[in-house]
């Protein structure tokens, strides 16, 4: 098994820790955090984010910040539910560097490739709401 084919299995075991309820009806989660999961500090990563949101402000979508990550959230990344078409999600994704993104249509959570395509497909993971976890807050 190649180490992609480990990380894209990975990345479907995910879960969304949502700060606050979720209530759009189509949308992404993304991140700008450790583009092609390459680790960056903290700080950098901070700073990428903050850039990315302010593309989302000047595009004038709606996002909520979420944390990413594992399904015990001992591994997570800052990111953001994101109230955007496909195409922009994809776009932004690509600009800071993301291996995929989460697409969220009617419920259904779907892995969507980036850097990873065309060697992955996006891959239906099933109901958004079983992979959201109590807010640690």
């Amino acid at each position: 098994m190649s180490d992609k084919t480990e990380l894209w299995q990975f990345y479907q075991m995910v879960k969304f820790e949502a700060l606050e309820p979720i209530n759009f009806r189509r949308f992404g989660v993304i991140t700008a955090c450790n583009p092609g999961s390459e680790p960056l500090s903290d700080a950098v990563n901070a700073q990428r984010n903050r850039d990315m949101v302010a593309e989302f402000i000047t595009k004038g979508w709606r996002y909520m910040a979420v944390n990413v990550g594992s399904p015990d959230m001992t591994w997570c990344e800052p990111s953001f539910v994101v109230e955007a078409s496909q195409a922009d999600l994809h776009r932004v994704s690509k600009k800071t560097q993301q291996n995929a993104y989460y697409w969220v249509d009617n419920g259904m959570l779907i892995l969507v490739p980036v850097n990873l395509a065309p060697e992955f497909q996006p891959v239906v993971i099933g109901r958004f709401e079983h992979s959201v976890v109590e807010s640690m807050k």
